[in-house]
């Protein structure tokens, strides 16, 4: 995060990314969005802190149904977030892997999850994260049906203008990853995008 801040990136959310690409709305120079799978505790207690101290927003995408559970966020620290900036998405309720679901598991994981972290957090859900990256076309449909306007995968890579937003890439960052790695990610994943 240090990095990022020193070499002059701003964070954006999902959301902001969205109206981007859909319909221009500008953004910021050097735009990127930081993203958090699972809802870890671990979030909370130590990415948290240093993106508020920083100004940054992130996207923390939530597994509802271990929410309190022990090494998982609870409610409160989740509205807490929300309310200080954090774009909340949803995970799954379960974490499973989509395309072995029949179709009301799917509707459960996919819709389920949105209106649980809805009615808990208050905040519109409108992000998805398929689950261990996988999806098909049955998972696809469940996230577009829900209403979500973008969901991000495994796929290594930067969302571009033309791309599915329900299968926007990302970059992958790794304990351990140092600032010129991190760097050379990015450049690697806007060369592929042709941004």
């Amino acid at each position: 995060m240090d990095y990022l801040a020193r070499a002059g990136y701003n964070t954006v959310t999902l959301a902001q990314l969205y109206r981007h690409l859909t319909s221009g709305e500008p953004l910021p120079e050097k735009p990127v969005v930081i993203t958090f799978d699972d809802g870890y505790a671990s979030f909370y207690e130590h990415a948290f802190p240093r993106l508020r101290e920083r100004g940054f927003v992130a996207t923390l995408f939530v597994i509802t149904d271990k929410v309190g559970t022990p090494r998982y966020v609870t409610w409160e620290q989740v509205r807490e977030m929300a309310a200080a900036g954090i774009e909340i998405g949803s995970h799954t309720a379960t974490h499973p892997d989509l395309r072995e679901l029949e179709a009301s598991q799917l509707e459960h994981e996919v819709s389920g999850s949105r209106k649980t972290l809805e009615e808990q957090v208050g905040v519109p859900v409108l992000f998805f994260c398929y689950p261990g990256g996988y999806y098909d076309e049955a998972a696809l449909a469940a996230v577009q049906t829900a209403g979500y306007l973008g969901a991000v995968t495994t796929v290594f890579g930067a969302a571009a203008p033309g791309d599915d937003p329900l299968q926007w890439p990302r970059v992958p960052v790794s304990r351990g990853d140092t600032p010129k790695k991190l760097q050379a990610l990015i450049d690697a994943a806007l060369a592929r995008s042709g941004s």
